[in-house]
């Protein structure tokens, strides 16, 4: 029997597709760490999921579609969360959203949750996590950015510094001695996080650090984001949304350091530093502004085990070598990024990487030191 042309062309293309996926898209983790660090390797036995090779998603095959899936598409879970507020020192009020059961132990590990710039509890990344985090017994809180959910802000401020990381740790750590804390940053939340990790080095109650998608420099970061798809697309989408933050809170109106006219003109994210996040950081300059938010040279002093993952296809992130030199650091590389439905291998590798210092701070001859 003949099949009809059609079918020979669709079934043609599905075999070229498929060589294609398997040749080009599948492809080894390049896996980065200190082969002589003894926690380090006891780590890695435990994590399976960093090696090998990484299967992506057949039919996300741009890191454009990547992220527009996992900002607009994927489907999100209720966590049911227990809201808190708590305050930072310049005023600024943190709203934290609890994921937790009420037959929780004081004891029970935490996972802190860092979002991307624009996300917050109720992005789909966050709720699997915390959905997983709780079926593991794990307590999960997430730190949602000032005004990002459309309350009125308390002090000019849209968006969250390394000190309320340090601020969310703190509280967490008071309210939960006994327990083991972890935190994961995503995009933004990975910056603060390294920054945080950075300041303060071995003062930290954290067991260990996960950085995911994460920009290192707010300069690199803005040189970076050139081309149509990076400034029309998600330069628009952040500047959209800072914008939105701005004028629904009087709080800024007044500010000696803002001036209206060009923060409502900005059209790149250059655009955005200078004339918004510059002068509310109280910085003199755009340039003493990126100085003072370049993770680099930060990264060395990182004193506790981090996990760091990075897709070389992410349209946001510029790619980083020097997170090796840290001896507590596992660098894993993929050639793409997320499976945008159920748990994505970059989630499901983050949970293994607790699940494996929790079994090594399980043992009396944990090689961690923590």
């Amino acid at each position: 029997m003949r099949l009809p042309p059609a079918v020979l062309v669709f079934v043609g293309v599905m075999l070229a597709y498929a060589a294609y996926y398997l040749l080009a898209l599948v492809s080894r983790i390049d896996l980065r760490f200190d082969k002589d660090h003894q926690g380090t390797a006891a780590l890695l036995r435990r994590c399976s999921l960093l090696k090998g090779n990484y299967w992506p998603s057949p039919w996300i095959f741009s890191g454009h579609l990547d992220a527009l899936v996992m900002m607009k598409l994927r489907p999100t879970y209720d966590p049911q969360y227990r809201r808190e507020e708590v305050r930072a020192a310049d005023g600024t009020t943190l709203l934290l959203d609890w994921a937790e059961r009420s037959d929780m132990s004081p004891s029970a590990p935490i996972l802190i949750l860092l979002s991307g710039v624009t996300g917050s509890g109720r992005s789909s990344y966050i709720t699997y996590l915390a959905r997983e985090g709780m079926q593991k017994g794990w307590r999960c809180v997430t730190l949602n950015y000032p005004g990002t959910l459309g309350e009125q802000l308390t002090a000019p401020r849209m968006y969250s510094v390394s000190s309320d990381v340090g601020r969310l740790v703190d509280h967490v750590a008071s309210s939960f001695p006994d327990a083991p804390l972890f935190a994961l940053g995503f995009s933004l939340g990975g910056f603060l996080l390294t920054k945080y990790l950075g300041e303060v080095g071995s003062r930290t109650p954290l067991r260990a650090g996960i950085i995911c998608s994460s920009p290192w420099s707010q300069a690199q970061l803005a040189v970076h984001w050139t081309g149509w798809a990076k400034t029309h697309v998600y330069g628009r989408h952040f500047i959209k949304h800072f914008l939105k933050i701005y004028s629904n809170n009087k709080v800024f109106r007044g500010h000696a350091k803002l001036v209206h006219e060009n923060i409502v003109s900005c059209k790149t994210l250059f655009d955005l530093h200078t004339h918004l996040h510059a002068p509310l950081s109280g910085e003199e300059s755009i340039e003493d502004y990126y100085l003072a938010n370049d993770t680099g040279p930060l990264f060395a002093n990182v004193k506790v085990p981090t996990l760091v993952l990075h897709a070389l296809n992410d349209p946001v992130v510029p790619q980083v070598e020097e997170i090796s030199k840290n001896p507590l650091a596992i660098l894993a590389v993929t050639q793409t990024g997320w499976w945008p439905t159920g748990l994505s291998w970059i989630e499901l590798a983050c949970l293994q990487y607790i699940d494996a210092h929790l079994q090594l701070s399980s043992t009396d001859s944990s090689p961690m030191g923590r």
